[in-house]
Order: structure tokens, then C-alpha cells, then sequence
């Protein structure tokens, strides 16, 4: 297993240019460990939609579309995993080097004002990554996060049209098993999860407002 693997497996929290021994990517783990890839954000990225199966020009003009946005587009490539694009190196050192990191929206806690120019994103893991935008910015980034996860999840998790809670289709599956005899099968297994999830999600949205 590649180091990059091994930190998606466990969570990505940020993704963060540096130049060490080159330019390479500092990857911070969900549980506030680093991990240092030797590529640079950009390839790191493409392997990061490669190991997803995720084609990164569609989803940033299907996302883009979402919240009326060309540059800056937060890039769902997993329920976990949306990825934040914002400046964290002021003077690359090369022109192709980039200025841009990638914060994990599902890893951010709170955002700390420090200037005008740059402010203090607080992990859940407790670690902090210092941006080079505005707090107010950094914010306005979260909302479109926001936006971009609920499109992401309706799009890909949405497999009924019938408005039943994860609990009904629970009781669906055990009505199913009485009358029949037989365990439910994957599709029912699916559809509780999946409406599970969805349930999850709206209840952190709700504690975040």
C-alpha cells in the first residue's frame, strides 16, 4: 500500500505544498498525524481522483455549475472527502510550483481570524493550517463545501424517490423476513444505509447552523 493509500484509508485532513528536499505535499491525517508524499499537490491530487475513479475537470464544472463558481471549486470525491482548494504558499520558489493546498471540509472545526490576508483553520483532529485568505473568505468556502456535499449526496445517494427514513426501511426489511422467511437482500441492506447516511448528514448540518 502507497503512503497516500494508507492516508486515505485512515483520513485525509489537508493537503499542504512545502518545499523540503523539493516541492512535496505534507498530507495531515484525520488523527492529526503527518505524512510527507515526495510529489507535489497537483499530482498527489490526480492521484487522489485515480484511486477514486474521479475524473477532476467534471467534477469541478458539474460542481462549479452547483454554486455559480469557475476557480475555487470544492471537489467531492468521496463521502468523506471534500476537498477544499485554497492559497498556503505566498512565493513558489519555481512557476509551475503552485500556491494552492486542499483542506477536507468534513475535517474543519473552526476557522480562526489572525489578518485580512490569512487566518487559522482549526481541525477536528486539533491540528491548524495556516491559509494565506481572509477568515470571511475561508468561511465563504465552507458554505460552498456545504453546497457542493448536499448536490454530492443527493446525486449519488439518492436511490428512492420515496421520502422513508432509515428506520422504515428497516422495519420495510423485517416485515419482508416475517413474511417470507428469507434474510433481505442486498438492495434492502443498501437503501438502509444509504438513507442512514443521508439522515447523519442532515443531522450535522443541523448542529453546524
Amino acid at each position: 500500500m502507497s503512503i497516500l493509500e494508507d492516508v486515505l484509508n485512515k483520513g485525509l485532513a489537508a493537503m499542504v505544498p512545502i518545499y523540503e528536499n523539493g516541492n512535496v505535499t505534507r498530507l495531515v491525517v484525520s488523527n492529526g498525524s503527518d505524512m510527507i508524499d515526495q510529489r507535489t499537490c497537483r499530482t498527489v491530487l490526480k492521484n487522489i481522483a485515480y484511486i477514486y475513479g474521479t475524473d477532476l475537470a467534471s467534477v469541478r464544472r458539474c460542481y462549479g455549475l452547483a454554486i455559480n463558481k469557475k476557480n475555487s471549486v470544492p471537489l467531492p470525491l468521496a463521502v468523506n472527502l471534500v476537498l477544499i482548494p485554497v492559497k498556503m504558499r505566498k512565493n513558489p520558489l519555481g512557476k509551475s510550483d503552485g500556491t494552492l493546498g486542499y483542506v477536507n471540509f468534513k475535517e474543519i472545526d473552526k476557522v480562526k481570524y489572525t489578518d485580512d490576508k490569512g487566518c487559522d483553520v482549526l481541525l477536528k483532529s486539533g491540528s491548524m493550517i495556516h491559509v494565506l485568505v481572509s477568515s470571511v473568505t475561508m468561511k465563504d468556502y465552507m458554505k460552498n463545501a456545504q453546497i457542493v456535499e448536499n448536490v454530492y449526496v443527493d446525486r449519488h445517494f439518492k436511490v428512492s424517490t420515496r421520502n422513508s427514513s432509515a428506520l422504515q426501511v428497516k422495519e420495510e426489511c423485517n416485515s419482508h423476513v416475517n413474511k417470507t422467511g428469507y434474510v433481505c437482500d442486498e438492495a434492502y441492506f443498501r437503501r438502509y444505509l444509504l438513507e442512514l447516511l443521508r439522515e447523519i448528514l442532515k443531522l450535522q448540518k443541523g448542529q453546524a447552523q
